[in-house]
């Protein structure tokens, strides 16, 4: 409820209020106080209506009546009590019918677009957007005009269609500019600098953002000052400038408590948690999305409830609990879908192209009596041509019935191919979305570059999975003085694959940050232990193949567990494939105590762990395999060069010897140097 008037001060005009006057004068100023607390602070703001209220009925003043439950609706819906809002509303529209105050009616129809809105309902918003759009035109209404254009503005944001949320958004701030509206332009600016900074176009919002917060200021609106520090705390955000970011969105939230407006509120406090999850403070992150979540639904704020699970599966795969990771994303992705949807962007088009029709209609009806003139002047002629046309129609429909029985046969048949061929990518697609997501969270759990070369500064690692996730994993974490770096196979490849590395990666980050367990080869047995525990009661073989290397980070000595796989050194011009155990982390023909072995450090020496991806791709001109020993001496040719050239050597040789052959498995080779 837009409004150009000055702020009136609360203190100012309760002290015109006495005893003396007559309820009606009463009665405005206590309307006056409402609307202008209606924003800042809404609790007051309700009090204050409904004095307003009961001394406009006692004396069956309609139209005060009807503007005293217009301002309680908004105070309730600042409030985030939606149904309260509603009702008062609906009250408002009855007392404006009976006085036909017809811009109070136009108040309350935007009014409940935005309750619509925030909901997630896009659809009635708009309709109850236009219809409040076509009432403020017809009283000329200027400045209320363009509060319509903003409103509608923000349901094509809700849906994502940019182009026509900057289209309507502009239309608003031309006409506030000429009606004076600072709260309107404030309340726009601020939107076009968030439709920006979701565009990742963060130059062009920043104009607009300094524009709100400079008019915000002078008009002292607290929920429009908390709106600009939100957007401008986003723009840090996507810098990666966090610190600069948390202390914005808690300048937007305080102001936000201070105006209890819940919504805000679950809006900030997601972007706080966001924040903290950046700068690595998990369990802050934790704490914020989870108090979040709880206020979120008790208000049905459902975008903001989507966002808050979104935030809640990213935390909990940087925790390895995969599976709790997808149950919030799929919770993400339903309360997304349920405030954007097909049917909604339906009747969003229906709608709008319904009130364009109305529109023209005027026109199109003088135009529709023109027609009608001429219409019968030609009525006769037409009869006749009728006649002949009819006749040889006849005999041209006789003709053409064998031909469309034929081709609606072969139309039918294509038609249930074509439905068919629809529903398998409509599963193909959300079976792919399933794995992209997968690949998400395996992504999160790999080790980082940055926090492997503070450990290693001297490494590369050479990754190529065969589909989009993989069963090659490398992970690395610290734990007191120990370094430590996996590099593994699990069984199976693909999405199988994927699943058994994320449930090996929850183990060995068990074993060593939860079990506090140290030495490499007594980590490979918890991990075991755990496995035929959990997956292999009925005796599959699954686990994975692998080396963890444990390094002292005070003396950078090396030692290491190695489960069917060999690590290799090159140190003097030769290569040495050190010893492992010839078993796997899980159920095998053999199993024994893994054994703890070391890593002779000597300058210049070269570690290399790898999987048996590379060695076993079928290609060169023969079509066979590479095998080990072309992969060692290829890794001996290259031991002189610098480690990034080593990555892209490897990396070329693969792929020049797979050519146009299949990928056969995952590829991960990682050089270190001692």
């Amino acid at each position: 409820m837009a409004s150009s008037n000055p702020v009136i001060k609360e203190d100012s005009l309760l002290a015109l209020i006495s005893e003396k006057n007559h309820d009606t004068i009463n009665a405005n100023y206590f309307y006056n106080i409402a609307n202008e607390l209606r924003r800042n602070d809404p609790k007051k703001s309700i009090e204050y209506g409904f004095k307003s209220k009961d001394l406009f009925e006692k004396h069956n003043n309609c139209q005060g009546t009807s503007k005293a439950y217009l301002v309680i609706g908004t105070a309730y819906m600042n409030t985030s009590d939606h149904i309260s809002a509603y009702e008062n509303y609906k009250k408002s529209i009855i007392q404006s019918i009976k006085c036909n105050d017809i811009k109070t009616i136009a108040r309350c129809y935007n009014n409940i677009g935005i309750l619509y809105i925030k909901q997630g309902n896009t659809s009635d918003a708009l309709k109850n957007y236009l219809e409040a759009l076509k009432l403020r035109r017809s009283l000329g209404d200027s400045s209320e005009v363009g509060a319509s254009y903003a409103n509608i503005g923000n349901v094509y944001f809700y849906e994502k269609n940019y182009k026509e949320t900057l289209i309507n958004y502009l239309r608003a701030i031309r006409i506030f500019e000429q009606t004076g509206n600072k709260f309107g332009l404030a309340n726009t600016n601020s939107n076009i600098g968030n439709l920006y900074i979701i565009m990742n176009q963060p130059k062009k919002a920043l104009p607009y953002l300094e524009v709100a917060k400079t008019i915000n200021t002078e008009i002292n609106d607290i929920r429009g000052l908390s709106s600009c520090f939100n957007n401008l705390g986003l723009i840090y955000l996507n810098n990666k400038q966090y610190k600069l970011a948390k202390e914005h969105f808690e300048k937007a939230l305080v102001y936000n408590q201070t105006a209890n407006n819940q919504e805000g509120v679950g809006e900030n406090t997601n972007n706080l948690a966001l924040t903290e999850f950046y700068l690595n403070n998990i369990k802050a992150a934790e704490n914020h999305v989870t108090e979040n979540i709880q206020n979120l639904f008790r208000i049905r704020s459902l975008y903001n409830l989507s966002e808050a699970y979104h935030i809640y599966s990213k935390i909990d795969s940087s925790r390895a609990n995969y599976l709790n990771a997808l149950k919030y994303y799929k919770l993400h992705i339903q309360y997304r879908d349920s405030t954007v949807n097909k049917e909604n962007s339906d009747k969003i088009t229906q709608q709008q192209l319904a009130y364009n029709f109305n529109k023209k209609e005027e026109a199109i009806r003088q135009e529709q009596l023109e027609k009608d003139i001429t219409a019968k002047q030609e009525l006769r002629l037409q009869k006749n041509i009728t006649i002949v046309t009819l006749f040889a129609g006849a005999l041209i429909f006789i003709s053409l019935i064998i031909a469309v029985r034929a081709y609606n046969g072969k139309k039918a048949a294509n038609q249930a191919i074509s439905v068919q061929k629809a529903l398998v990518e409509e599963k193909q697609k959300e079976i792919l979305d399933s794995i992209h997501y997968a690949k998400r969270i395996q992504t999160t759990l790999l080790a980082h570059s940055e926090f492997i070369n503070k450990y290693i500064p001297n490494n590369f690692i050479l990754f190529k999975p065969k589909d989009i996730v993989s069963g090659d994993f490398y992970w690395a974490t610290k734990k007191g003085d120990y370094f430590y770096l996996a590099v593994c196979d699990s069984t199976g490849h693909g999405v199988p694959g994927a699943f058994m590395s994320l449930l090996n990666i929850n183990f060995l980050n068990e074993a060593i940050n939860e079990k506090n367990i140290i030495e490499p080869n007594k980590i490979f047995e918890y991990v075991r232990t755990s496995l035929e525990n959990s997956i292999s009661k009925d005796g599959q073989k699954d686990g994975f193949d692998g080396i963890l290397l444990r390094i002292d980070t005070n003396t950078g000595e090396q030692d290491y567990a190695a489960a069917n796989n060999a690590p290799i050194i090159i140190r003097n011009g030769q290569i040495e494939q050190l010893p492992s155990d010839r078993m796997p982390v899980g159920v095998g023909e053999r199993k024994e105590q893994f054994k703890l072995y070391g890593v002779t450090k000597e300058p210049n020496a070269s570690l290399y762990l790898y999987t048996d991806g590379f060695a076993d791709q079928f290609g060169g001109p023969k079509g066979k395999k590479f095998k080990y020993n072309q992969l060692n001496e290829l890794l001996l040719s290259i031991n002189s060069s610098d480690l990034t050239q080593q990555q892209s050597k490897l990396s070329g040789v693969f792929d020049a010897w797979k050519g146009e052959l299949e990928q056969v498995d995952d590829v991960l080779v990682v050089g270190i140097k001692v």
